[in-house]
This record gives structure tokens, C-alpha cells and sequence, in this order.
């Protein structure tokens, strides 16, 4: 499958094809497949937006919400779900009306202490890890708590029904954005994760999400665009973002003067 989070000697793309008691015609079948995708290899590059970029067209939009997909930030990847890059970008590029979850117990245990309704300043976010941005320092009123839990009606990722996301908090910044944040990682494959909120991510401009594949078939319903953006992080899109020790070499694209060899 050519799974370049895999450090093995594996990496990279295989062909398989079965033929009933004739292995030469299974040999023919996989490696003209092999060149076919040899041939066409430029095609399966991703040519995905920059978050500056993705950020500005989300501002551009005639309407909302405009869905961001934090490609390296993909917890059902693996990634720790607290990245701050694509937040901090609407921040700079001051893009009202964003939504973003971050998992953070950290800031959920401060709003606890704090109170619902109540004022707060505090640092949320990019606490796992140096790869995927620094806390941001944000002001605002608590406005809700809640245990986290959630039920899916629709049939969705796998047909799951009842979700745990933690101990939960929402954050009301002084800058008109809504901030979730979780004490346990949840990728975001319902609506219900917000909407037991109470909150209607429909009325957003922007919303980030941390996933790629599997928010779509809640999402895509409400959003008026949806934006895969090309994040820095764990979850990289770019195998060019890693340092490996295992993998073959020469491997497209990550060696560009890669040769097919039989």
C-alpha cells in the first residue's frame, strides 16, 4: 500500500494478483500493474493548500462552514490531537468564527476549577510534542462542561454508538471562536460530538477538524467546502517531513531520479 508511516524495509508499493494454477499469468497481471503505476506515479501526488493558503480561501468564502482538514494532526492516524498550527494561522490571518477541538485535560482541569460562566485565561494546545505548534494563549468565559459523552444515531464510522470524549469544556474566546476542549482523544466522526455540546457547527465560518477520511460522511452534509491541508505534524501527508532508517532506496518520490526495476 506504499504506507510511508512505516519505517520497514516493506515501504512502498505492491502489486498482487492470483491466478488459478498458472503463476506465470499471476507474474504478467502484477507487473503490469506495477508499470502501470510506475507510469502514472506524478498522478498520485498530493497537491494539497498550505495552512496560510487554506486559511485565506476559507476568509474568501461566500458562505460557511468551511471544513479544514488538519492532515498532520489525524488522530485516527495516531496523531495527538492538539496541534495549534491551523488555529493560530485563523488567529493571524483574524478569520472570525472558528471551531476547533483540542485535546488538552490540562486547560479541561483549569475550566473546572474555574466555573462555568466564568472568565478564564489560559494556554491551550501543542503540549504533546514540539511538532505540532505551541500553546495559544487565549481569553474568554467558560461556557460549559460536560461528562463527554455521546450517542451516533446515524450510521457511521464502523456503526460505533456510544462515544467517550472525557471530561469535556467549551471555550468562548473574546475573539468570537469556539474552543472544545477534550481530556481524551476523539476523532471526529459524528456531528453529535458538537451538537451534545450545544453547539451547531453550522452556524461556524471555519472548522477545523483532525481527521481526513473518516469526518466526511458527517461533515460533508453542512459544510460549503471542505479543505485538506497540507499540516505539519505526526500525521504528515509529506513522507518528505520524516527521517527514516529502514525503507528501501531509491524510493519515489523520495528519491525523484528512482528507476522501476522487474
Amino acid at each position: 500500500m506504499g504506507f510511508y508511516y512505516a519505517d520497514v524495509k516493506e515501504m512502498g508499493a505492491s502489486f498482487l494478483a492470483v491466478a488459478d494454477g498458472d503463476p506465470q499469468l499471476a507474474r504478467e497481471a502484477s507487473q503490469w500493474m506495477a508499470r502501470r503505476a510506475w507510469e502514472r506515479r506524478q498522478q498520485f501526488q498530493g497537491d494539497l493548500l498550505e495552512p496560510n493558503e487554506a486559511v485565506r480561501r476559507a476568509s474568501q468564502a461566500s458562505k460557511g462552514p468551511v471544513v479544514l482538514m488538519d492532515v498532520g494532526d489525524n488522530i485516527g492516524a495516531g496523531s495527538p490531537g492538539d496541534s495549534t498550527l491551523l488555529f493560530a494561522e485563523i488567529l493571524r490571518q483574524k478569520v472570525p468564527n472558528a471551531l476547533v477541538v483540542l485535546f488538552d485535560p490540562q486547560a479541561v482541569s483549569a475550566c473546572i476549577a474555574v466555573g462555568v460562566r466564568q472568565p478564564i485565561e489560559l494556554a491551550v494546545g501543542g503540549k504533546t510534542d514540539q511538532l505540532h505548534g505551541n500553546p495559544i494563549i487565549l481569553k474568554g468565559r467558560i461556557r460549559s462542561v460536560s461528562d463527554g459523552l455521546f450517542v451516533e444515531i446515524q450510521v457511521r464510522h464502523g456503526s460505533w454508538g456510544n462515544y467517550d470524549q472525557g471530561v469535556t469544556a467549551v471555550l468562548e474566546t473574546d475573539q468570537g471562536h469556539t474552543v472544545v476542549l477534550t481530556s481524551l482523544r476523539m476523532a471526529p466522526m459524528s456531528l453529535e460530538q458538537i451538537l451534545s455540546l450545544g453547539i451547531k457547527p453550522e452556524s461556524k465560518r471555519v472548522v477545523i477538524l483532525k481527521g481526513v477520511i473518516a469526518p466526511r460522511a458527517a461533515y460533508e452534509p453542512i459544510a460549503s467546502e471542505i479543505i485538506v491541508v497540507d499540516t505539519p505534524g505526526s500525521t504528515s501527508a509529506n513522507p518528505a517531513s520524516f527521517e527514516y532508517r529502514h525503507r528501501p532506496r531509491p524510493l519515489y518520490p523520495l528519491e525523484l531520479d528512482a528507476e522501476y526495476r522487474r
